[in-house]
């Protein structure tokens, strides 16, 4: 995995955790979880106090995973397509470069 596609995931976790803890946006229903306090002091630090018990840490997990599975699952066979397409351009473009050799100016 590359990074991009790894800051990718880390993003859509941290968007998907919102979406359950602050806005309400899952099965778990329109509740906030986690109280969050912020301290500015050389800059700006963001303290989250959990107001939750374990049982309900494990439903909020389970929610963030089907969330950011849901995403994935669908934006896989796109980007799959998408990557299969440029590789067969790719191909295509190296054969032709391959036969066309003789005709390039330069060419050996």
């Amino acid at each position: 995995m590359s990074t991009g596609a790894g800051n990718d995931i880390e993003r859509a976790t941290e968007m998907a955790r919102k979406m359950v803890c602050e806005w309400g946006m899952s099965d778990l229903g329109p509740l906030t979880f986690g109280k969050k306090e912020e301290q500015i002091f050389l800059g700006r630090e963001i303290a989250q106090h959990r107001d939750y018990s374990e049982a309900t840490a494990v439903k909020i997990d389970e929610e963030v995973q089907k969330l950011v599975k849901r995403g994935y699952d669908t934006a896989k066979p796109g980007c799959a397509g998408q990557n299969c397409a440029r590789a067969d351009r790719a191909r295509s473009a190296g054969c032709s470069a391959d036969q066309d050799d003789h005709r390039r100016p330069g060419a050996a």
